[in-house]
This record gives structure tokens, C-alpha cells and sequence, in this order.
């Protein structure tokens, strides 16, 4: 925050930009920013746990970190993508951790959008903190340690 806040300031200045933030509006974005944080904390908990059964558990990270910039909308809105494209990322949590959140603050999503948006992120949270309880269970019975 001390980086990227300073760098939001002047970059609203800059273009002249005003944001209208009410109370829902902020308590809204709050957890949407939420629920996209916990959604990557599981998905990197569990490709973290993949090192119980590979060595290039990283090398999978970095294939997924460059689909989440891409796909994601770090590097381009994804409104600006073919509809049948986005129709297929709304399945994947890809959207759920930066757009949904920036349309959520830009008040572009709102009523039964986005319910269904809120909704989707705790599906995928919920996911990945399944397949994290699975991975651990799983790997702990694969692990073997040598020792005195």
C-alpha cells in the first residue's frame, strides 16, 4: 500500500479522474478485494503443495501467474475481449481476482451482477481451500523424511 497508493494519488490527478465512493460502494469493493485475495492465497498454498509430488512446482506457478496476468485483466480490461472469451473466463478464477474487484470499485457491476460475482469468488475460494485440505492429506502420505 505505501507504494501503490502514492502511484493511484497521482495518477488521478494526473488524468482528472474522479471516483464516487460511497459506503457500499467501499464496503463492497472491501470484500470483493477480500475474497480475490483469499482466492490466491489458497491457489498458491496449493500449487505450493505440489512439491510433494514434483520439483517444478514453480515452474507450474510461473505458467499460471502469466495466464493470471493475461487473463486476468492486469494487463488489459477484459471487457475488451471476444464475448465468447469472456464468457468462458467467468468459469475460471482468472476474473474473479483483479477485474471483478476494479469493476466492483468503478461501479460498473452492481445488482444481480453483482451477487453473482461475490458468489462466484466464494466458490473459488471454497475450491481451492478443498483442494489445499486434499493436496496436504494427500501429501503427507507420500512424504518421507530421513533423519537421526
Amino acid at each position: 500500500m505505501p507504494i501503490v497508493l502514492p502511484i493511484i494519488v497521482v495518477g488521478f490527478w494526473l488524468t482528472d479522474a474522479k471516483l464516487e465512493l460511497g459506503l457500499a460502494k467501499l464496503l463492497t469493493f472491501t470484500l470483493a478485494v477480500a475474497l480475490a485475495w483469499s482466492i490466491r492465497f489458497y491457489r498458491q498454498y496449493s500449487f505450493g503443495l505440489l512439491t510433494f509430488w514434483t520439483d517444478q512446482s514453480t515452474a507450474i506457478e510461473n505458467l499460471w501467474l502469466t495466464l493470471y496476468m493475461v487473463l486476468g485483466g492486469a494487463l488489459a480490461p477484459l471487457s475488451l475481449f471476444p464475448e465468447p472469451l469472456q464468457a468462458v473466463l467467468r468459469f475460471t478464477p482468472f476474473p474473479y481476482t483483479i477485474d471483478f474487484p476494479v469493476r466492483v470499485l468503478l461501479g460498473t457491476v452492481q445488482g444481480s451482477e453483482l451477487w453473482r460475482g461475490l458468489l462466484g469468488q466464494v466458490l473459488w475460494v471454497l475450491l481451492f481451500v478443498l483442494l489445499r485440505l486434499v493436496m496436504w492429506r494427500q501429501g503427507l502420505r507420500l512424504y518421507g523424511a530421513v533423519g537421526a
